[in-house]
């Protein structure tokens, strides 16, 4: 039963004469909770020697948190699960997310920074081909990828050719295409320059990496999923982001991770 509006002063009066609490107002509602996921690879996620993750990923949810007020919380999946989540609409965000036509009917996509993808070749073999078209020409020679991602659009164009021959193994983590590479299996892999120093420490086989699309430069975006995370929160993540870029937070994070001169190329030229 509702207390009639003209009781309501009186019965104020009442409870703070014997020193007793108001009545409880409803709470504000909250942003979240939400959980992010991210995936291996490179100077984005990874773990140090204790098993803890790092990466310029988990900086960025965790100063994005921070910023929005938002519960975020992580975990850590392959690239192609992730994807499929989104798309049947169980996750609500990831990271390093790179937008195509297909995945914008699904989500938001908002840059943090930019990169591209290199070719990366055993060093031995890094005279035999100039260029994608070289590498197409060789039709023995045979390509890793891995799953669920996309590296722009000549290096996608280039890969459904190949797939077209099956001259195309995927696996499920950069660290696997690496492995049959150095291993001999393939012949080509694709990878970003921050993706490179540890894993070269740690092999036998040195590789060379060869800028044969310098106009596929991506953008790797904080994916937000429009199905699972209503307007107002979006809003609410993307001004805390849009924030982040402007005072300089994410370079910072950057700065963190990525070696120094590879940093400039890293930022998004309008970050600020």
């Amino acid at each position: 039963m509702r207390t009639p509006a003209l009781l309501l002063v009186p019965l104020l009066a009442l409870l703070t004469l014997f020193g007793l609490p108001p009545p409880a107002r409803a709470a504000e509602p909250g942003c979240g909770p939400f959980t992010v996921s991210l995936y291996d690879f490179g100077r984005l996620f990874y773990r140090d020697a204790q098993g803890q993750g790092q990466g310029v990923d988990k900086d960025l949810v965790d100063a994005l948190a921070q910023r929005s007020g938002c519960k975020l919380s992580t975990i850590v999946d392959s690239r192609a699960r992730i994807w499929d989540q989104l798309a049947r609409g169980t996750l609500e965000i990831t990271t390093s997310g790179v937008a195509t036509p297909e995945r914008e009917r699904m989500a938001e996509f908002w840059p943090y920074f930019r990169s591209r993808n290199r070719a990366v070749v055993r060093a031995a073999q890094a005279q035999q081909w100039a260029s994608l078209a070289d590498f197409l020409a060789d039709r023995p020679r045979r390509v890793a990828v891995v799953k669920g991602f996309r590296h722009g659009q000549s290096i996608d164009a280039f890969l459904d050719q190949v797939r077209a021959e099956h001259r195309v193994d995927e696996v499920a983590s950069f660290e696997a295409a690496y492995r049959v590479l150095i291993a001999g299996r393939v012949d080509l892999i694709f990878g970003h320059p921050f993706n490179m120093p540890g894993l070269e420490a740690g092999m036998a086989a040195p590789v060379a990496l060869l800028d044969w699309a310098p106009q596929d430069e991506v953008q790797g975006c904080l994916v937000v999923s429009t199905s699972r995370v209503g307007v107002a929160d979006r809003q609410r993540l993307q001004a805390a982001l849009k924030s982040l870029l402007r005072d300089g937070s994410v370079d910072t994070i950057l700065a963190r991770h990525i070696r120094p001169e590879l940093l400039t190329a890293s930022r998004l030229a309008d970050a600020r």
